[in-house]
């Protein structure tokens, strides 16, 4: 009995390696069938299931690295280095499609050129080496083996200059994708406050997980091209951390692109509905465009109560007065100094404080208070209630 569970923990410790480097590739490919097979058929869903199932390839290659399967890793190297610089233009492009970009763009896949031309000319490299100058390659170099013979014969000495150009690419994706993602987020945002107030809030988190693990899979990934991959191999504990750590990051990937699905599409789809809907309506009041004042349009909104619908944009209140959203932005903009979102949650949150007042109303819950002021959620009520009177609003309704 001792020496079967000898001979098992032998075994274990034998194939932990190949065990714990395969759960990259599981997680990717798991989220990516998910995403393919999901109901909520967004063009960003499937464009996240690309690159998950694209990354098979470098997280097989780095199974082979940590196994030390030589001839195996030699092939899939340059596929590798392609896919591996692909990983983050790819990234940043699909929150553009989240956030910026309606429709896929083939034209911005010239991100692609510098992972295209790296890729290329070690494969060039490879090609030209003796058997003897690759091998030098793959085991003194790659998988730091040995002695290093120096100096090194001079296509070696390309190849070592090329990983060090691959490690400054990365790094220059990584801040660049980073920095701009965050602010087609921002611009994203803003779009919906001005056009579809209510989803603010939803949204916000939905997209707040993508930007979070984006940014963590980021500061990881540039961690571990400054470490390099070397202090991994033969050390079972920091390998357990670094595919563990990927294969949760790209659980926590795949979990916000799935539950992702409202995307600027959407946005702009509400968006052109509104304006057919403009041209094809009369407006209900003989208001010209440009001339009416932010007192009329306060008085608009009071008597009409249009704020109580939770569905209100900005279109809806140019489709009432009959002008344009350019001008109605530039009136709740310029003269209330506050964006869309705030001018109507602020008639919500005094519908709100009058209700409460009101002893009548003392038979209705806040959850029901806060649909009939337009909430869309009670979780956003209680949140702009809080910002905007200092204290949340069943301790308001206690005071008064």
């Amino acid at each position: 009995m001792n020496k079967l569970n000898i001979h098992s923990v032998k075994t274990l410790v034998v194939f932990f390696p190949l065990i714990i480097s395969i759960l990259p590739l599981f997680v990717s490919q798991f989220w990516a069938a998910l995403l393919l097979i999901s109901k909520k058929n967004i063009v960003p869903n499937y464009y996240l299931a690309l690159i998950l199932s694209l990354s098979v390839i470098p997280f097989f290659t780095r199974l082979l690295y940590f196994n030390r399967l030589y001839a195996l890793f030699a092939c899939m190297d340059h596929l590798s280095i392609f896919i591996s610089l692909s990983v983050f233009p790819l990234l940043y492009y699909y929150v553009r499609l989240l956030t910026h970009d309606p429709h896929v763009d083939w034209r911005w896949m010239w991100m692609l050129l510098p992972s295209f031309l790296l890729a290329l000319f070690s494969f060039f490299l490879s090609s030209a080496m003796r058997p003897e100058e690759l091998n030098m390659y793959i085991h003194h170099v790659v998988f730091q083996e040995g002695k290093f013979q120096r100096p090194f014969p001079m296509l070696v000495q390309w190849q070592v200059i090329r990983m060090a150009v691959c490690k400054i690419v990365l790094g220059i994706q990584v801040v660049l994708s980073l920095y701009f993602g965050c602010r087609h987020v921002i611009q994203y945002l803003h779009a919906i406050k001005e056009n579809h107030p209510n989803k603010e809030d939803k949204e916000w988190r939905r997209i707040k997980w993508v930007l979070w693990v984006f940014c963590i899979l980021s500061f990881f990934s540039l961690v571990i091209n400054a470490v390099g991959e070397p202090r991994f191999i033969d050390k079972q504990s920091s390998l357990l951390i670094d595919c563990f750590t990927y294969a949760l990051l790209l659980s926590l990937l795949g979990f916000a692109g799935y539950h992702q699905h409202f995307s600027i599409a959407d946005l702009e789809h509400f968006a052109n509905n509104s304006k057919r809907k403009l041209t094809r309506t009369k407006p209900t009041n003989e208001y010209k465009p440009d001339s009416i004042s932010k007192v009329q349009l306060n008085e608009l909104m009071e008597k009409e109560e249009l704020f109580r619908d939770p569905e209100l944009r900005m279109t809806d209140i140019a489709l009432k007065i009959g002008t344009n959203r350019t001008y109605l932005s530039r009136i709740v903009n310029d003269e209330s100094g506050s964006n869309f979102c705030e001018w109507v949650n602020g008639f919500r949150i005094e519908y709100a404080k009058n209700t409460m007042q009101n002893d009548q109303n003392d038979h209705l819950t806040l959850r029901q208070i806060s649909e009939m002021s337009g909430f869309a959620t009670f979780g956003v009520f209680y949140k702009v209630f809080k910002a905007k009177e200092g204290i949340p609003p069943g301790e308001y309704r206690n005071s008064h």
